[in-house]
């Protein structure tokens, strides 16, 4: 397709996502103007809650250095920007920069993951690129049929990764620092597959748990060279790759252990709820309120009231069906309601604000993100 396409830039997008209508007109324009290798936005994921409602969550590829946005860089300094920038259709791509760099998708059986070596190559290549800092690009997670669900993707998804290895090793200016993404990036992916797969049973498919045997050798390559580091990598995930390498049966098994653990606690809280038979106050309109929304929804509870928040600024605005109201307001109104705290950071002090306004102890619960949500 990139061989054979005639456009002065080249565009991707996924048959089951969408696009806003002006996403391709905004990025050609920054494009054209700057003279950019490419040009990418955020992205936004999103599931069905059910016929009448999605639940969005934007993704942003700069935190902690938002400096980075509507600026332009040279990537190849920023090896960071490979975790976060994980796609290759939210953005488009000048083909003169593609076809002068010898760019093109690796090309293997059936379309799966071949973007994370389009990425490496783009990223690795491009001299000027630029990040707005808003999203154009909406990415379906809940497609039943979407190669994330079958086994076979966790292969494809590892040699993959070994392709873009042996991209990294044919060039001769990669550092430590890429080779530093590289296995975490491929840590990452390996995890999360297996998460998903462990969801429905305490082994994985035979064609998935064959390829951990290759994976762990890569650990213990990437380990031995000091490219896996728990400053570099968090001490939870650098935790499971030396389990990995001691006991691929450990690492399954504690992996099986932790999933299940977060899906135990969901179905505590659902059925929590639905013993009592009342309505409920979710509190906190942010990530994790609009995650726990979705939780019940689709565990078939209706009965959720309103969103409780201390934000002045967000009072009568709606959220999905339900308004969004002062906690004051709600818990003296509706004292005898299940008041949900959904916020990760603020517990305590929503604690003891809901208790000063009278709200009994059996009538409160928290939620906390588990990621396994979708």
């Amino acid at each position: 397709g990139i061989q054979n396409a005639k456009g002065e830039y080249i565009g991707f997008l996924e048959t089951d996502d969408f696009v806003r209508l002006d996403m391709f007109e905004r990025l050609y324009g920054l494009a054209k103007k700057y003279k950019l290798d490419y040009v990418k936005a955020n992205h936004i994921p999103f599931i069905s809650i059910d016929e009448n409602y999605r639940y969005y969550e934007e993704e942003r590829i700069f935190f902690q250095k938002e400096e980075l946005y509507n600026t332009v860089i040279e990537p190849f300094h920023y090896p960071e920007i490979i975790g976060p920038d994980h796609c290759m259709w939210n953005g488009i791509y000048s083909a003169k920069f593609l076809n002068d760099n010898s760019i093109l998708l690796n090309e293997t059986k059936g379309p799966s993951y071949q973007d994370h070596g389009f990425q490496w190559q783009t990223i690795c290549s491009a001299k000027n690129a630029m990040y707005i800092d808003e999203g154009l690009y909406y990415y379906r997670k809940d497609n039943e049929s979407a190669s994330m669900k079958k086994p076979s993707g966790l292969v494809k998804d590892f040699y993959e990764y070994m392709f873009i290895k042996r991209y990294l090793l044919e060039r001769k200016d990669i550092t430590r620092e890429h080779w530093w993404a590289y296995f975490g990036k491929m840590i990452w992916s390996v995890h999360t597959w297996c998460s998903n797969l462990l969801v429905v049973g305490k082994e994985l498919p035979a064609e998935a748990n064959s390829i951990l045997n290759e994976y762990i050798e890569e650990l213990k390559e990437g380990l031995t060279k000091g490219y896996i580091s728990p400053s570099k990598l968090g001490f939870d995930l650098y935790c499971e790759v030396l389990t990995a390498i001691k006991s691929k049966e450990l690492y399954l098994m504690n992996l099986y252990e932790r999933i299940h653990s977060f899906l135990y606690y969901q179905e505590c809280l659902v059925k929590w709820i639905k013993e009592r038979k009342k309505h409920i106050v979710i509190i906190g309109a942010g990530r994790c309120g609009k995650r726990l929304y979705t939780v019940l929804k689709r565990n078939g509870i209706n009965m959720i009231y309103a969103f409780g928040d201390n934000n002045v600024k967000l009072y009568g605005q709606i959220l999905f069906d339900k308004e969004i109201v002062s906690i004051e307001k709600l818990c003296s109104e509706h004292p005898d309601f299940l008041y949900i705290i959904a916020n990760n950071t603020d517990y305590m002090d929503l604690l003891r604000q809901l208790k000063k306004n009278r709200i009994a102890e059996n009538n409160i619960q928290y939620y906390r993100i588990t990621e396994m949500e979708f």
